[in-house]
């Protein structure tokens, strides 16, 4: 009996996903972020920084806003600390956070920034 649900083959050499885990998608993660502004010198120390997805863009909130978020945006959030309080060692949390009412567009774009700081803080 064969499988009703399965698709046809499919080759995945003809696929845009055809190089994904090799050597070439390493490096091009590894440096995806690095023309993005935002990422520059942030968990270098203890701290906490938080963005908003705004057009497609990456954008500080102010130190003020902190913990408050509205239901119609994304954000990015990293808190830098050390693990140890005997170690120099550095631990970083990330998260983003969805609104119930955000855009699919800012969704995505904090998900994928987020991927894009966690590969350079890895």
């Amino acid at each position: 009996m064969t499988d009703s649900n399965a698709g046809p083959e499919t080759d995945i050499a003809k696929t845009n996903i055809a190089l994904w885990g090799t050597e070439l998608h390493q490096r091009v993660r590894e440096h995806a972020g690095d023309a993005e502004n935002a990422w520059e010198d942030v968990g270098q120390d203890q701290g906490l920084w938080i963005w908003r997805i705004e057009d497609f863009k990456v954008t500080p909130w102010p130190d003020d806003l902190k913990g408050q978020f509205y239901d119609g945006d994304s954000y990015i959030i990293l808190n830098t600390y050390k693990k140890n309080p005997d170690s120099e060692a550095l631990a970083h949390d990330l998260h983003f956070w969805l609104g119930s009412q955000t855009s699919l567009d800012e969704a995505g774009t904090a998900a994928y920034k987020a991927v894009e700081l966690d590969d350079r803080k890895q």
